[in-house]
């Protein structure tokens, strides 16, 4: 069921034009969504668009996923 919902959040990113890389689900402890909004977007828009993937993310059932964690911003 993990690997069904990560293939859904990759198809829904590709529609979006949104770089997405997975690994592969036999050997994942964990797995990270970097999204990057055109320069200049505003937080809004950057919150929004997180939310959106929050929500496909939160399709993943409790017995595939313990937890997931939501960072907004600049990372490096």
């Amino acid at each position: 069921m993990l690997f069904e919902a990560l293939h859904a959040v990759q198809s829904r990113l590709r529609k979006n034009n949104i770089n997405f890389i997975m690994f592969p689900a036999s050997t994942a402890e964990s797995f990270h969504v970097f999204i990057e909004l055109p320069k200049g977007s505003s937080l809004e828009a950057n919150s929004d668009k997180t939310k959106e993937i929050e929500s496909i993310i939160s399709l993943i059932p409790s017995s595939d996923m313990e937890a997931f964690v939501t960072r907004i911003g600049e990372s490096g």
